[in-house]
């Protein structure tokens, strides 16, 4: 694939979707066009095109994956193979769109991380899937607490409603004595990630959702009887 041509690329990732699309909402598997989608993707990462001409790739099928990324997060059945896909791709989307010194708008972030919340809210996930989407999840925080302008965006106040349902399912996570304690350990840093900021953006944010936090995180303390689980709820 020559990554310099910039038609040429936006048309087959184009074409990739749509194949997602058709299968999304025909509750097919989508396991094979997905992997063909993150070899895609990873072969953009790994090319030696230019900052600039990669920028205008990125933008250009930026719109196309939030389409495809919809449809599949709508379907009806999705089945454990293909959410394990839809975590490995939407990974390594963010990893294309984000690399060292290249310039990502809030939008393009917020539409990875939000597709991300919604798959940790899926009943019907399994552990491996859930582990892969935490870990992406707190890399995907570090990316944003540590640019001024994303921090601002992520704590404003238009998005306050999507934090306080991601602390929610991070919460979810956390509380069940169900889950791997590797998992709910995982789950518990994020929101410790989440609440550590020292951004005053996030000020009234945080102030919006403690009171509900602070309840849950208090039962943890109370009944369960992992010392590292207790410990990380005890620092949130």
């Amino acid at each position: 694939m020559d990554y310099e041509s910039y038609d040429g690329t936006a048309s087959v990732f184009e074409l990739l979707c749509a194949e997602l699309i058709f299968k999304a909402k025909g509750n097919q598997s989508m396991t094979d066009p997905l992997t063909r989608l993150t070899d895609f993707l990873r072969g953009i990462k790994e090319s030696k095109v230019s900052d600039q001409k990669a920028l205008h790739i990125f933008r250009s099928i930026l719109f196309s994956c939030d389409v495809a990324l919809s449809s599949i997060l709508t379907a009806t059945d999705l089945s454990g193979p293909d959410v394990t896909c839809i975590c490995k791709m939407l990974l390594e989307f963010f990893e294309t769109i984000h690399p060292p010194k290249r310039c990502v708008s809030w939008p393009s972030v917020e539409g990875v991380l939000s597709k991300m919340i919604m798959l940790i809210s899926r009943s019907n996930i399994d552990s491996p899937s859930l582990s892969t989407f935490l870990f992406g999840i707190s890399s995907l925080l570090d990316h944003i607490l540590a640019d001024d302008s994303l921090c601002d965006a992520f704590y404003s106040p238009q998005y306050r409603h999507a934090v306080g349902y991601f602390i929610s399912n991070a919460l979810d996570v956390l509380n069940s004595s169900s889950r791997d304690p590797e998992l709910r350990m995982r789950a518990g840093k994020i929101l410790l990630q989440t609440v550590s900021t020292k951004s005053s953006s996030s000020v009234d944010t945080l102030s919006f959702v403690l009171p509900g936090v602070c309840s849950r995180l208090c039962k943890v303390i109370v009944k369960d009887k992992h010392l590292d689980i207790l410990l990380i709820a005890l620092k949130v």
